[in-house]
């Protein structure tokens, strides 16, 4: 198989443009918020997620609890300079069982206003990876197109997509491997009083769908 993992091209594409419009318009402070977990497979859990921002730089920690007491963890570092219009992004997963998946890189904006980047990623079974893409501002979101090299030397393409109406976020991402074979998936996020429901599809090569929603419920102040 010469397709991308779809998790994997959707860190790729959300790391090479937030860096972007996160680092750059955020205000500069931190943040800790908490929360719970509720999959459509009846499993729950907890989140905690401590942010950072400064003037040209963005960290965040998140660690997911499951009810089993097994943790995850996610780390993002992104880092941009304005004046000369280059950035840098790294987003590091670890689940329970130690394995990890990452995507690390650097983007630049282009004259026309279109981000290129340029990266590696890594698979939790421990294979690595190249890509390049490019993304352009839409009225209402954002599209992105480019290459990927997997561990084997074969290559395919990333189209991705992303829109925003109102308190929802739907990104739709597909990738074609050189034996002309794809994969898609599409992840609609609503965020409304104080929870975040994410509905997550993944289409194979041979039509087969699958689905898993997530839903997070923040967490109250204590009085």
């Amino acid at each position: 198989m010469t397709t991308m993992h779809l998790s994997q091209i959707a860190l790729v594409a959300l790391a090479a443009t937030v860096c972007f419009a996160t680092v750059s318009e955020a205000r500069p402070g931190s943040r800790t918020r908490s929360g719970q977990v509720h999959t459509s497979g009846g499993r729950t859990g907890s989140v905690v997620e401590n942010t950072q921002r400064d003037r040209g730089s963005f960290h965040r920690d998140r660690t997911v609890t499951g009810e089993n007491g097994r943790t995850a963890t996610q780390t993002v570092d992104r880092t941009w300079d304005k004046d000369n219009g280059t950035g840098t992004f790294d987003r590091t997963q670890t689940g329970p069982a130690g394995n990890t998946r990452g995507v690390h890189g650097s983007a630049v904006r282009n004259d026309d206003g279109s981000v290129s980047s340029t990266g590696t990623y890594e698979r939790k079974n421990g294979n690595t990876g190249s890509f390049a893409t490019t993304t352009q501002k839409t009225e209402n979101g954002r599209t992105s197109t480019g290459t990927y090299t997997n561990a084997q030397g074969h290559t395919g393409t990333i189209d991705r997509t992303v829109t925003h109406e109102g308190n929802t976020t739907t990104r739709s991402t597909t990738t074609t491997g050189a034996n002309g074979q794809t994969r898609s998936g599409e992840t609609v996020t609503t965020v409304e009083n104080g929870a975040a429901t994410r509905t997550h599809t993944v289409t194979n090569h041979g039509g087969e769908t699958r689905s898993r929603t997530v839903t997070v419920t923040k967490d109250q102040p204590t009085p």
